[in-house]
């Protein structure tokens, strides 16, 4: 065979492992970082060489066969080996090399009108009045309060929980207890002498009520209760 054949025949083998073709590409674009399923990535560390017979010369060695002399193309990738690669098993994004499931949040906004006030049962309604003006007497708020929640991402399981069993949660322990009441009545903690009915009260109340209910492998990551347009409070589960 001519050197230029020969040439053409070692481009054809390695042009698909080119660093720059199309299937090695998809492999390392930012943008081809969707969701898939496990599947072998293959590497390039140990690149194909010529079987053994056509390599014998190469090496500086006689043809053995299959398996080759110790000193003559035993390597990786040498023999009937030749040409195969190492992989791993991934899942998530494309071009991960270790076995991997994503973490996903889901939040689930609701709303609800409740009243409320803020008062301490210790202190006068002069000194109540001076230290939380208008709050300290009993006015209403449209609530809106978001409940995030975070977990593996597995396709097959449809998210990070079922949306039902979350949307059940929220109404039995959210506006299920509170729409259309007063918050001081309605719950137990915001009663006279106890905790204020504050908006991060309220935050940490939700989070202590949701957290354990939660499906196993589930785990609650932030409450947010939104008494206005312009005001919010936020609770991450910190002690």
């Amino acid at each position: 065979m001519c050197r230029h054949d020969r040439d053409r025949r070692s481009d054809r083998q390695d042009g698909p492992r080119d660093p720059g073709g199309a299937a090695d590409r998809h492999l390392r674009e930012p943008r081809a970082a969707r969701l898939f399923r496990a599947q072998r990535v293959h590497g390039t560390r140990h690149p194909p060489h010529a079987s053994a017979a056509g390599g014998g010369a190469r090496h500086g060695g006689r043809g053995r066969g299959a398996r080759g002399g110790r000193h003559g193309g035993g390597g990786p990738g040498s023999g009937a080996h030749a040409g195969r690669t190492r992989g791993v098993l991934v899942q998530g994004q494309c071009g991960a090399s270790v076995l991997i499931v994503p973490i996903s949040y889901l939040t689930r906004v609701v709303e609800f009108s409740a009243t409320h006030y803020i008062r301490r049962a210790d202190w006068s309604d002069e000194r109540n009045a001076r230290e939380f003006a208008r709050a300290a007497t009993e006015h209403g708020h449209r609530y809106q309060c978001r409940v995030t929640v975070k977990g593996p991402l597995v396709a097959e399981a449809g998210g990070v929980m079922s949306l039902e069993a979350l949307d059940h949660l929220l109404a039995d322990e959210i506006t299920g207890r509170l729409d259309g009441r007063s918050i001081n009545e309605a719950l137990p903690e915001f009663a006279p002498g106890r905790r204020l009915a504050t908006g991060e009260a309220l935050a940490v109340y939700v989070w202590e009520r949701i957290a354990p209910r939660l499906p196993r492998g589930v785990t609650l990551h932030a409450v947010r209760v939104q008494e206005g347009p312009h005001i919010y409070s936020e609770y991450f589960g910190e002690p």
